[in-house]
């Protein structure tokens, strides 16, 4: 994939500002992007004639008149650029490459060969180079978005812990850094996923305050607070799947006794599912997986559709705690066990209430993921897109 600079110039702090609010806005004219930034229009006007010049700013109609001359909106040329993000869920990485809105151009789903680090690796390149022929022609951002598993430093691309997949100090950014020869940004993957939804929406900023909750092999949340991604003193805000809501209940990878975790991922599912279809249904087909489970509770399977009732009781009980704290406007369930089904999410907010203050629920949506399976190689593509002005303005 063809991967260039522009060359450098003067003026490089105005540039990326007024770029990057055009990125954010969506579509704006001088006058207000003058306004928001505090520089003179004479100012912007020259920074927005260079950005024309250079095919990353365009005309798109003009304002409604007030009396006056009418205002020329301006907008990024969304195929200005293309961003790359991968991500994983379960065992497999989808790979996605977006336009500088973060719509999807074409994407990729690798299958891990097995659980270790370096076949995390393998499915991440094989799934970048699947993408490279349908961006040939493009320019394409020289950076990769990871929404990893576990908790990871985010300044040195390590995976500290993943719980569920037994990986303890990986530095998974290094290996596909050394591999891909880009430069990576890399965060936890339900983190990516908030991302996702809190800037691939036509209005951005609507929503200021929201949680994402991925569900699959583990559980951990993303949290955005005030427009802000939320990453912690180490980078491990949102582990909501250590949080504990079983008091002396089953060991849990991280060394605890009871985490959400351990009662509400695929595993966890799944052995209940069969535990109590042995006893109540034995001569019932058994269920293969977790999802499989999620999905006949819907059609009203009485085992499937208990485990999941359980699996919600649990759920709004951690979000409960979590509406409480963080006061959320919006919470989105996504990752493979919420996309699978519709009962988890109709049962967990019918039993929400019972485990938070009524008046945090007032103004509180709980829905799911909008991206399904791309949310968090969206979000991950959404990191490279919110660092574009370095490769544009290095």
């Amino acid at each position: 994939m063809r991967a260039t600079r522009f060359s450098n110039s003067d003026n490089t702090d105005s540039r990326t500002r007024v770029f990057n609010a055009l990125v954010w806005n969506h579509r704006i004219s001088r006058v207000r992007l003058a306004e928001k930034l505090g520089l003179t229009r004479a100012a912007v006007g020259v920074v927005v004639d260079d950005l024309m010049a250079r095919g990353l700013v365009r005309r798109n109609g003009t304002e409604a008149s007030s009396g006056g001359r009418r205002a020329v909106i301006l907008e990024v040329d969304p195929d200005a650029a293309v961003a790359v993000g991968a991500s994983m869920n379960d065992y497999s990485w989808s790979v996605v490459a977006t336009n500088l809105e973060a719509e999807v151009i074409t994407r990729k789903t690798v299958l891990m060969r097995n659980h270790s680090p370096e076949a995390a690796v393998d499915a991440i390149c094989e799934g970048y180079a699947a993408i490279a022929p349908h961006l040939a022609e493009r320019f394409v951002l020289p950076a990769l978005g990871i929404g990893s598993p576990g908790l990871v430093d985010t300044h040195t691309g390590t995976i500290v812990q993943a719980v569920d997949l037994n990986w303890h100090n990986i530095r998974l950014g290094e290996m596909v850094r050394e591999r891909l020869g880009l430069e990576i940004f890399m965060v936890n993957r339900s983190k990516v996923g908030a991302l996702a939804e809190f800037w691939c929406t036509r209005e951005r900023g609507a929503v200021r305050d929201l949680v994402f909750v991925s569900i699959g092999t583990g559980v951990a949340a993303g949290i955005i607070q005030d427009g802000e991604l939320v990453l912690g003193a180490t980078s491990s805000a949102g582990e909501l799947g250590h949080l504990t809501v079983v008091p002396n209940g089953p060991v849990c990878g991280c060394g605890n006794r009871g985490c959400l975790q351990t009662v509400v991922n695929e595993e966890a599912i799944l052995s209940r599912a069969r535990t109590l279809q042995e006893r109540t249904a034995p001569d019932e087909k058994r269920f293969v997986d977790a999802l499989s489970v999620v999905r006949a509770a819907d059609t009203g399977n009485p085992v499937a559709r208990h485990v999941v009732e359980e699996t919600a009781e649990y759920l709004s009980t951690a979000l409960g705690g979590m509406v409480n704290l963080l006061n959320p406007e919006l919470i989105i369930l996504g990752g493979p066990v919420p996309d699978s089904g519709t009962l988890l999410l109709e049962e967990t907010r019918r039993r929400i209430g019972n485990h938070c203050m009524h008046h945090n629920l007032e103004d509180l949506e709980i829905r799911r993921s909008s991206f399904g399976g791309d949310s968090s190689a969206i979000g991950a593509a959404v990191l490279v897109i919110k660092r574009a002005t370095d490769f544009f303005f290095p």
